[in-house]
C-alpha cells in the first residue's frame, strides 16, 4: 500500500520526539497518528468492511485526544471511545470467522487469554479503587478482540498473521499502560507504551486492508 511507508516514517519520528526529550511536539501530534492510517483504506474499491475500519480509526482517535488530558472523565470517554474500537474491529473478525471448533488451537488459545486475563486483572485489581468495574469491562472486550483476531479467517495467511500481532501488540500497550496508570511508572514507559500501540493500529489496518475482508 503506497502511503504505509509514509505513516510509518511519521509514527517513527513521533516516537523519536518521545524518546529524545521532545514531548511537548508529540503532544500535538498525537491527534494525528490513527488518523493517518485512513490513507490506507481502499474508500473507492469494494470493500465492505472500510465502514467499520473507519469507524475503528475514527473512535480509536477520540480515544487518543481524550487520554491527553487528566481526570476520571477524561479516562472513562477514553476507555469508552477505545472499546467502542474494539467492538469494531471485533465485527470485523467475526464476519470472517471459522466455524467454532473444539480443536487444540481453540483450547490453547483461550486457555492463555483467560489465564492472562484473570492474573493480569488480579495484579491491578487492589490498585483500581472506583475503576474497577470500567477497567473490568475494557478488559474483557479487549481479550474477546484478541480471540477473534486468532480465530479469524483472513483469505490470506500473512495477512492473518499480521492481524494477530496487531491484536496481542493491543494487549502489550493497554498491560504497560494499565501499569504505569494504576501501579507504578516505569523507564521510557511513553515510549514503549506508544511504540507498540502504534505498532498494534498499523498492523491491524494493514492486515485487514491486505486481506480485504468483506464481509
Amino acid at each position: 500500500m503506497q502511503y504505509s511507508w509514509f505513516i510509518g516514517a511519521f509514527y517513527l519520528l513521533y516516537l523519536a520526539l518521545i524518546l529524545f526529550g521532545f514531548e511537548d511536539l508529540a503532544f500535538y501530534m498525537k491527534p494525528l497518528l490513527v488518523p493517518s492510517l485512513l490513507l490506507m483504506i481502499p474508500f473507492k474499491s469494494v470493500f465492505s468492511a472500510k465502514y467499520k475500519l473507519f469507524y475503528a480509526v475514527l473512535f480509536s482517535t477520540l480515544g487518543d485526544v481524550f487520554l491527553m488530558f487528566r481526570g476520571t472523565l477524561f479516562f472513562v470517554l477514553g476507555l469508552t471511545s477505545f472499546l467502542t474500537a474494539h467492538l469494531m474491529y471485533m465485527m470485523i473478525f467475526k464476519s470472517v470467522r471459522n466455524p467454532i471448533k473444539f480443536n487444540l488451537m481453540y483450547i490453547f488459545s483461550s486457555l492463555i487469554i483467560a489465564v492472562y486475563f484473570c492474573t493480569f486483572l488480579s495484579f491491578l485489581w487492589p490498585h483500581l479503587g472506583p475503576m474497577k468495574a470500567p477497567v473490568f469491562i475494557y478488559a474483557a472486550i479487549l481479550s474477546i478482540m484478541l480471540w477473534f483476531a486468532i480465530h479469524s479467517n483472513a483469505p490470506h495467511p500473512f495477512s492473518r498473521f499480521i492481524i494477530i500481532l496487531g491484536a496481542l501488540s493491543f494487549v502489550i500497550s493497554d498491560s504497560m499502560l494499565s501499569t504505569r496508570l494504576f501501579y507504578g511508572t516505569f523507564e521510557n514507559a511513553h515510549f514503549f507504551i506508544m511504540s507498540s500501540y502504534l505498532v498494534a493500529q498499523f498492523l491491524l489496518v494493514f492486515g485487514i486492508v491486505k486481506s480485504r475482508i468483506s464481509k
